[in-house]
This record gives structure tokens, C-alpha cells and sequence, in this order.
């Protein structure tokens, strides 16, 4: 493991258009020989509102996450440019407006594996069609932030959701040296393996193990990908987690943990955020102790959910959803 650092920058960034910023950055160093290069770690947590975080809102109990916002920094004024998945990870990557390069909506999971571009809007909207339909992936045409990072030097990693095409177009083939747990999907089937009962390609099928919790299950892969990292090059770890995203399935511990402080489904969501908090803290946790070398930053980004659902349903085990 490499040397202990004495400074450590958290900076958080609830929002999804960061990446301009980041690719800002990126240039910034390079144009700088005498700059000193930071590690990064990027959370990113899927479908997460804005007032579901304990500073916000006495209902959630997420002190690590509230921790980096009081030692960190808040953008207060920026915004997600789409409420659904992949058009808003897209800007993420590319700092640009979705519509720019035609990915408007969500890729479907039943597209998984398809060689046609575009998919198009609801059979009860055909003016929709012939005006907008929608990239089933992110164009490979288009820079990504990882690979400006990668010629200022930077080592990077992916672990989790990436849900902008499939293997083709994977992270490992735009800037990213080492990837985890990618798959073609957007969602999970269960929270416990097997995650993912859909046709198309899963890396983790043959890695998880039955009764693994997928949010577990990435942290864990993310924290040994920093207490090993030994290269003398700076990283970045991009950590795209599955969670809140519906199937709502928290453990059992964690939701019977707030079933006597919340009523109905709310207990369920509560023990996923809670879930959550636990992992920001592993991650937080290494950046604060001085694990990670140099100095290091934290970008917390959350996408503001579309209309939520509650699941009722509180399976723990691998059963089918």
C-alpha cells in the first residue's frame, strides 16, 4: 500500500453535471507540470432524492454522507440535465446536454445485446418517433472524462452500474484500465445474487456468491482496489452503485433496524439509504485515515429519482422477483 497522506480534500457534488468541471480540472492539470495530481473517488448513488440524506430530512440516519457535506463542499446551484438514467450518466461522462447525441431516454434492459441504434418512444406516441428516438448506447465518438484523465497520467477504475450500452461501449473500452460487476442493465432483479435474472451480459455471475448483497458486494471490490493500489500514478475510482434504484430490497437487519421508528414501506427504503451510509463510510474512512495517496477528494453525486415506488416486498434471499 502506498504512503499515508496528511491532507485530505473531500468534495461533494450532489448533482450530475460535474463532469464539466472534472474535464476542466483535467485539462488544468495537464497544462501544469508542477501540478499535484489528487486520487479521486466518485460515488455515485442511483435514484437518490434530495431529501433523502439525514441533513435533510430526521427521517434517514446517514451521518458519513453528512460528514462529508460539513468538511466538504455542496454545490447547491447545479442540476441533473435528465431525471432518467442513462441520459443523465451520459452527460456525467461527457459533460454535455443528452440531447446533443440522441440519448433521451432510459436504455431499455430488454435492448441488451441489440445492434440497433435507437429505440423509440411508446407505440401511442408516433410523432414522438419520427422527431426523437433514442440511442441504444453511449456513440464511442464521444470523449469521456476517464480517457482526458488517462492522458494527464491517472490510472482509472470502474466498479458498478454503468447502464450506456453493452460490452461494446463498456468503460474498459474508453479510458478505464479496470473494471467491476458491469452489466447490460440499469436495474437489479434482487438486491441478492443472483442480481440479475435478464438476458445480456453479466460479470457477475460467476463472481457473486448466492446471499452476496450487491451493495456489499461492489464496496468491498472498491475498498481492495484502494488498499492494493501500488502504482505511481495517481487514480480515479468511479463507484457507481445500483442503489436506491427499485427493486427496493433492504436487509432484513437494516429494515427491521427502523420498522419501529418509520411506518409501512418507508422502514424498507430507510434500511437501503442506511445501507447506503455504511458504504460511503468505508469509503470516507479510507480518504480521512490518509489511505489513499496524496491527496485525495471525494465527489458524492446523487440522481434525483423520477416518481418512486415503494416496493412492499422484503425478500432477503435469492428468490425470483
Amino acid at each position: 500500500m502506498k504512503n499515508i497522506i496528511s491532507n485530505t480534500t473531500l468534495g461533494i457534488a450532489a448533482f450530475l453535471g460535474v463532469s464539466n468541471n472534472v474535464m476542466a480540472a483535467s485539462k488544468s492539470v495537464k497544462s501544469s507540470a508542477e501540478s499535484k495530481r489528487m486520487n479521486i473517488v466518485m460515488m455515485f448513488v442511483d435514484d437518490l432524492g434530495w431529501a433523502d440524506l439525514g441533513l435533510r430530512n430526521p427521517h434517514y440516519n446517514t451521518p458519513n454522507v453528512d460528514r462529508l457535506f460539513a468538511d466538504g463542499m455542496n454545490f447547491e446551484r447545479a442540476y441533473v440535465t435528465q431525471p432518467a438514467s442513462s441520459p443523465s450518466r451520459a452527460s456525467l461522462m461527457t459533460g454535455k446536454q443528452p440531447v446533443r447525441f440522441q440519448l433521451v431516454r432510459h436504455i431499455d434492459n430488454k435492448v441488451a445485446g441489440t445492434t440497433e441504434p435507437y429505440s423509440y418512444w411508446p407505440e401511442n406516441s408516433p410523432e414522438l418517433n419520427e422527431y426523437m428516438p433514442s440511442r441504444n448506447w453511449l456513440p464511442m465518438e464521444e470523449t469521456i472524462f476517464p480517457q482526458l484523465m488517462k492522458e494527464c497520467g491517472y490510472y482509472n477504475m470502474f466498479v458498478g452500474k454503468w447502464h450506456l450500452g453493452g460490452p461494446e461501449v463498456w468503460p474498459d473500452k474508453r479510458g478505464y484500465d479496470e473494471v467491476y460487476g458491469l452489466s447490460d442493465f440499469g436495474n437489479v432483479s434482487n438486491y441478492y445474487a443472483p442480481f440479475f435474472r435478464m438476458r445480456g451480459a453479466d460479470t457477475t455471475k460467476k463472481i457473486a456468491k448466492n446471499g452476496d448483497y450487491i451493495t456489499d458486494f461492489l464496496t468491498d471490490k472498491a475498498v481492495s482496489m484502494i488498499e492494493n493500489y501500488d502504482r505511481d500514478q495517481p487514480f480515479m475510482l468511479s463507484m457507481h452503485y445500483y442503489n436506491v434504484h427499485s427493486p427496493n430490497i433492504g436487509r432484513k437487519d437494516l429494515f427491521d433496524k427502523y420498522s419501529c421508528a418509520l411506518c409501512g414501506d418507508e422502514d424498507i427504503y430507510s434500511g437501503i439509504i442506511f445501507k447506503g451510509h455504511f458504504v460511503c463510510e468505508d469509503c470516507v474512512e479510507y480518504v480521512s485515515s490518509g489511505t489513499i495517496t496524496e491527496d485525495g477528494q471525494i465527489v458524492f453525486a446523487e440522481k434525483e429519482p423520477q416518481d418512486k415506488e415503494i416496493s412492499t416486498e422484503r425478500n432477503t434471499d435469492s428468490s425470483e422477483e
